[in-house]
């Protein structure tokens, strides 16, 4: 019975272990949600992101998303009169031996073009990841994930991790659901140790 019970607490101990080797680091309104809107409403503001450009926070309607937001019901809108861009500098900074796995909704409305948009990891003003993908179908949303792996001599650690989301000219990008993994990355042993 005790080898039972010691069992059960090493398979609970390597459980929590495993759990705290990956954290989702913290974003400060990272759905979109923090402003209470009514469907098709918008507002020239997105709580904790800085503006440069045309962006807004948005409730869509179903004649441009037919399945809503993925996340609630807001998302960030950019576009698509000019060059625009949206972003959140972390309390977290850049740590050695980290990977980090930065995954955002991006969205084609149905009843507009598609804007050239990408999608940036930073750690300072230095862009450590970047991604896009044109191949949105009209009306829906896709997963981009951008990753980056930070190594015990890379020149940036330290520096406060910084998310940028970019739009171009030509048309609307919406943005919801922003998350940023961050696990250790593991390091083989030597053998013979």
């Amino acid at each position: 019975m005790k080898k039972w019970i010691l069992g059960l607490m090493m398979l609970a101990a390597l459980a929590v272990a495993g759990d705290a080797s990956a954290d989702l680091l913290q974003i400060s309104n990272q759905g979109f949600e923090d402003l209470v809107l009514s469907p098709g409403q918008y507002v020239y503001e997105i709580p904790g992101w800085d503006i440069d450009g045309f962006g807004s926070t948005w409730y869509p309607l179903s004649s441009s998303f037919p399945d809503g937001a993925p996340e609630g019901h807001n998302t960030a809108a950019m576009g698509p009169t000019s060059f625009t861009s949206i972003s959140q500098t972390l309390a977290d900074v850049l740590t050695a031996s980290t990977h980090y796995e930065l995954t955002v909704d991006v969205g084609h409305r149905l009843d507009l073009g598609l804007a050239l948009y990408n999608v940036q990891l930073l750690a300072g003003d230095t862009v450590l990841s970047e991604g896009t993908n044109p191949d949105i179908d009209a009306g829906q949303f896709i997963v981009l994930t951008v990753t980056y792996d930070a190594l015990a001599d890379d020149p940036q650690l330290g520096e406060p991790l910084r998310i940028n989301l970019l739009c171009g000219e030509g048309g609307q990008v919406n943005f919801d659901d922003v998350r940023l993994d961050a696990s250790a990355i593991d390091t083989p042993t030597p053998f013979g140790r």
